[in-house]
């Protein structure tokens, strides 16, 4: 006893045994061609329920491919549903100004804006308008007044011959230079005073030094030298020979003074 073959074709119709027809049996007998009808309509639908099955995602992690769409939820929505782009457009666009905040400190913080200082501190506000605008501010590294990031004043400098550096910590550099005519050792009243004036006025002068390079008509002699007086504006330096010169009656030195104070 063997099977009726089936094929994988949806037959039109299925046939209906006449009184007539006679019993004949077989694959292509007359009385199997109803049930050949039926068969080959159930393997057509077998097969395709099969092929769609296997092209199924998965219900746990599916791997979809191409663009799969889903129902876009309404904006506030807040569930396990699935968030389409459209979803995720909307609610962006919804809060494009921040919601309120409230800091650590417990206080409740606004949207930031030109005329709000919002999540940053109001001091904080400030000195970001003080950069972006030359507005004051309290203090930026020792400096006080209007902030300009081109030329900061806790920076500011002179690069001349006689200039200063200011540093950020308020400790102010300065160096400066004189000439003065020195008389020989055997001259009566063999020594004379250098002064300068430093660039700048300190608000307190630390330290003051004086060396001295060769002037105009210096030669070898030996020069004792030192700081005579002080001042935060300016300082004053004493010269004395102490060889005579068989060549020179006189000799011009330059002072050289180098400042540090704030």
């Amino acid at each position: 006893m063997a099977n009726l073959p089936e094929s994988s074709t949806f037959d039109a119709g299925v046939y209906q045994l006449e009184t007539t027809d006679p019993v004949i049996g077989g694959p292509s007998g007359v009385s199997n061609t109803p049930l050949k009808n039926l068969a080959n309509r159930t393997k057509y639908l077998k097969d395709h329920v099969d092929a769609i099955e296997a092209n199924f995602a998965p219900k746990a992690s599916p791997a979809l491919t191409g663009t799969p769409t889903a129902p876009t939820a309404a904006t506030a929505t807040n569930t396990t549903q699935i968030a389409t782009t459209a979803f995720v457009k909307a609610s962006v666009s919804a809060d494009a100004a921040p919601a309120g905040h409230v800091g650590a400190t417990g206080n409740a913080h606004g949207v930031a804006t030109t005329g709000a200082a919002g999540f940053m501190s109001a001091a904080d506000k400030s000195k970001l308008d003080g950069i972006g605008s030359g507005a004051n501010v309290a203090s930026v590294d020792g400096a006080t007044g209007v902030v300009n990031l081109a030329n900061l004043s806790a920076f500011g400098r002179s690069l001349g011959g006689n200039g200063y550096q200011r540093l950020p910590g308020g400790l102010i550099l300065q160096w400066c230079s004189a000439e003065g005519v020195v008389p020989d050792v055997f001259d009566t009243g063999s020594k004379t005073t250098i002064s300068v004036n430093f660039p700048i006025a300190f608000n307190q002068l630390l330290q003051v030094t004086v060396c001295h390079g060769l002037g105009t008509s210096a030669e070898a002699g030996e020069m004792a030298y030192g700081i005579s007086g002080q001042s935060n504006t300016g300082a004053s330096a004493v010269f004395t020979r102490l060889m005579g010169s068989g060549t020179y009656g006189t000799e011009t030195v330059r002072a050289q003074f180098f400042a540090i104070g704030y």
